[in-house]
């Protein structure tokens, strides 16, 4: 409960790491301890931890100690929205590496987007249905892991950012996305594609061949659903 979360800010007050993965029993009220004793953290999973809303996320923005976190996955939390997030982002330090986030609560939009850093190299908003437009995702020049996971992104928005980012990495499951989709994807990563998900895409054998022959250093390739 809260007080695991007390007890470790005492017990550990130089602790840069902390994995709360699915601790259902924890609430704002342990992150807001966590904040409070100045735990100095650079890493903070809270995924599906339900009773932990957005409003700890906003808390961080506040930390003093924690300017330095790079990586936060608030994925399938409580409710998460712009007003949580965009001060967060806003604040976050320069070299901010890697954003979660997404889930039935999550409502963030587009904004969020033009708030990333240039530095982020991975990003997962999985269901993230409030967003429409994916195109401010291009200006991330470091960015080589993205989840777009059940949503509702075009082909077209999908291209142009394989073709700004350095992805190695590449989540599309249920998006739709069919042979046609998958053939112009694997011409524009080609041999730095090392990671596909696919799961519940109309993707048959066009799709599946043009990935033998353009992506050779595929090592993952996630066919679950597929036509």
């Amino acid at each position: 409960d809260n007080s695991v979360c007390q007890a470790v800010a005492d017990v550990c007050p130089s602790l840069t790491s902390l994995d709360l993965w699915f601790c259902s029993s924890i609430s704002d009220e342990g992150i807001f301890s966590l904040i409070a004793a100045g735990t100095p953290l650079q890493q903070l999973n809270l995924r599906e931890c339900p009773n932990i809303t957005g409003a700890a996320v906003a808390a961080l923005s506040m930390a003093p100690l924690m300017i330095d976190l790079h990586t936060l996955d608030v994925a399938f939390i409580g409710k998460l929205e712009d007003a949580h997030l965009l001060p967060f982002l806003e604040r976050a330090r320069r070299e901010f590496l890697c954003l979660n986030c997404g889930g039935p609560s999550c409502a963030i939009t587009e904004p969020c987007f033009h708030r990333l850093s240039e530095t982020l190299t991975a990003l997962d908003v999985t269901e993230c249905e409030g967003i429409r437009n994916f195109e401010a995702l291009v200006k991330l020049p470091k960015l080589s892991s993205l989840s777009l996971d059940s949503c509702r992104v075009p082909l077209s928005q999908v291209a142009r950012i394989c073709q700004a980012c350095p992805l190695t990495s590449l989540n599309v499951a249920s998006s739709g996305l069919d042979d046609e989709g998958v053939q112009l994807l694997a011409d524009l990563l080609q041999d730095r594609l090392v990671d596909l998900e696919l799961r519940d895409c109309p993707v048959g054998d066009r799709g599946l061949e043009a990935l033998q022959s353009n992506c050779r250093r595929l090592v993952f390739l996630g066919l679950g659903g597929t036509a």
